[in-house]
């Protein structure tokens, strides 16, 4: 997903209001079920994360307070995705 250096640390994310640490677990393994989200570390041996685009933008421009997945909504996906009947 690009330079290991171009990812964002938990404090920036945090800092953005848009991610609670309480919620960030659940978060970060759902994203990293879909392959939206990859664990990296900088030149300085930091934590970073590489984010897929659209995550960044969902973030950046308030997609992530308007909209939420259901549990269903995900079964759903998971269904469209995998052909599952």
């Amino acid at each position: 997903m690009g330079d290991s250096d171009a990812g964002v640390t938990w404090e920036e994310l945090s800092g953005t209001k848009q991610v609670q640490e309480s919620d960030w677990s659940l978060t970060r393994r759902e994203l990293g079920r879909w392959y939206l989200i990859e664990n990296e570390t900088d030149a300085k041996g930091k934590l970073r994360y590489n984010l897929h685009p659209w995550v960044r933008r969902s973030l950046r421009g308030g997609l992530v307070d308007k909209w939420q997945l259901s549990l269903q909504e995900l079964e759903q996906i998971a269904k469209w995705k995998y052909d599952i009947d």
